[in-house]
């Protein structure tokens, strides 16, 4: 019995260690390989573009919300780092490499927040 007990609690602890385990409480934006949205923003979906060419993709989308761009960046800048985007100097908006990959992000100064997210090949 305790045999059994100690299994089902081993495999319980792998389950949540997997990764995507909780991939549907996790939003993310589907088409940018697992980049989340910040809690308080939304995708708006009408201003979703997306190309694939031999080069790579281009996807741009804008997320919308009650946050402040203080706020925004600072989410962004942190978990980007942590998902291996490496940072070069921007104005005012985030911009990043990975692989072969771009990724821009710009924040409006309108409330509410709306956050440009771009991606294209490197190339």
């Amino acid at each position: 019995m305790i045999k059994l007990s100690l299994k089902a609690l081993f495999m319980g602890f792998v389950l949540c260690l997997a990764p995507g385990a909780l991939a549907q409480d996790d939003p993310g934006l589907e088409d940018l390989s697992g980049i989340p949205v910040m809690e308080g923003l939304v995708e708006d979906f009408s201003h979703r573009v997306i190309f694939d060419k031999a080069e790579g993709r281009i996807i741009r989308t804008l997320l919308v919300g009650n946050v402040t761009p203080d706020q925004a960046l600072s989410f962004y800048r942190e978990v980007l780092f942590q998902l291996g985007w490496i940072g070069e100097n921007a104005g005012d908006g985030l911009v990043y490499t990975r692989d072969e990959e771009h990724l821009t992000l710009t924040f409006s100064d309108t409330e509410p927040l709306e956050v440009t997210v771009s991606l294209r090949p490197l190339s």
